[in-house]
């Protein structure tokens, strides 16, 4: 048994033992043994929904306030006339598609080696992912410019490049979505990331 699920069915038995409900302990121990909290758990889901296909994310321009937004579109929709099991039985399609890449986003996530991964630790994943997404996406419609791109996206050039360089280890990590939902960043912009420390 691995750590998240020794831990999980310790929690559950805590949980039981004060008297939960159980559907709330079946939760709970699901959580834990996804190796995240809720929070890191649903934002970690939420880029391996977009690393697999099953979201896109685009940006598209808004030409009153001059600037790129981000758009979420899930291409998941149950079809309709889909009966309860059928849509359940969908669900878990959904899920399993996403478990082995979600598996990957854990082990990436936890840089303290806990085994545990924290809302901050996700939240850094998501943040780096969805800047250096967006940066790779508008260098193609903009130009290579970091100043520029960096004006685009609101934030200083030093925060820029410091999410630009865990987007390039997360490429790294994740090279086989490359060309899929990854984009490379152009040379212009690798070539100027400090040093990096894989995870």
């Amino acid at each position: 048994m691995n750590s998240s699920m020794a831990d999980a069915e310790a929690v559950g038995q805590a949980l039981r033992s004060m008297g939960a409900p159980p559907d709330l302990t079946e939760y709970v121990q699901h959580i834990w043994s996804q190796g995240a909290s809720d929070d890191a758990y649903q934002t970690l889901s939420h880029v391996a929904n977009i690393l697999v296909g099953n979201h896109i994310l685009t940006f598209p321009y808004d030409p009153e306030h001059r600037q790129y937004g981000s758009k979420y579109t899930s291409l998941t929709c149950p079809r309709p006339g889909m009966s309860s099991d059928e849509r359940d039985q969908y669900g878990q399609e959904l899920l399993a598609r996403c478990a082995p890449v979600y598996a990957r986003l854990v082990r990436f996530a936890d840089t303290d080696g806990s085994g545990f991964v924290t809302a901050a630790e996700a939240w850094e994943v998501r943040d780096s992912f969805e800047c250096g997404l967006k940066v790779a996406s508008l260098s193609l419609l903009e130009g290579d410019d970091l100043d520029k791109l960096s004006g685009l996206l609101f934030i200083s050039r030093e925060d820029c490049l410091t999410r630009l360089t865990r987007y390039q280890t997360f490429l790294e990590v994740f090279p086989d979505y490359i060309g899929a939902s990854l984009i490379e960043l152009p040379e212009m912009i690798t070539t100027q990331l400090p040093d990096r420390r894989k995870p």
